[in-house]
């Protein structure tokens, strides 16, 4: 998995050194949302629920973005591990029943999980009608990240796979140098 890095030196010589997957750069980015629409809320100003409004709306757009990528990811990492191809799922909520189902079979875990309630979530952002993100407010967001947290833990804990990758060998030994260059 390749990592972006940014690195920036000071004029006393101190450097700074930030990588990120764009998986824990989508995960940071909603939990900024986040934040920022709680403090929006805060502010108790229609101008302020304007806002919250707009970074709720951010933040639960983000939140799937994130949970798509990682099903994505690990559907093509199941698909490797089995020798085939991986399969043409398009629907979020497809993709996350099949993993389930997966994950319950040998020789992962083999025990049931029952993702019906994060699967009515993904299947109500699914529809073309706007509703989630028009009705969306901090304890919905947090209802979805609650679920989506516990689904993802519970196919980790299945499978082996990890929602935020490992770098690649050439991001590690870049990382490395880089690092070398601090001491």
């Amino acid at each position: 998995m390749k990592a972006k890095i940014n690195v920036t030196v000071f004029q006393n010589g101190d450097v700074d050194i930030l990588q990120a997957s764009v998986y824990e750069e989508l995960w940071k980015d909603y939990k900024a949302f986040k934040g920022r629409a709680r403090r929006h809320h805060e502010k108790d100003s229609a101008k302020g629920e304007f806002f919250a409004r707009r970074y709720e709306r951010a933040a639960l757009l983000t939140l799937f973005a994130f949970l798509e990528g990682v099903v994505d990811r690990w559907l093509k990492e199941a698909a490797a591990a089995a020798g085939a191809e991986p399969i043409g799922l398009t629907a979020l909520s497809d993709k996350c029943r099949y993993l389930t189902q997966l994950a319950c079979l040998p020789p992962f875990r083999g025990v049931a999980y029952d993702a019906a309630r994060l699967l009515t979530f993904t299947g109500r952002y699914e529809q073309a009608d706007l509703a989630l993100l028009e009705h969306v407010d901090g304890s919905l967001l947090q209802a979805i990240e609650d679920e989506a947290d516990e689904y993802m833990t519970f196919i980790e804990r299945a499978t082996g796979f990890t929602r935020f990758p490992h770098l690649n060998a050439g991001t590690a030994a870049i990382m490395e140098t880089i690092g070398s260059w601090r001491q």
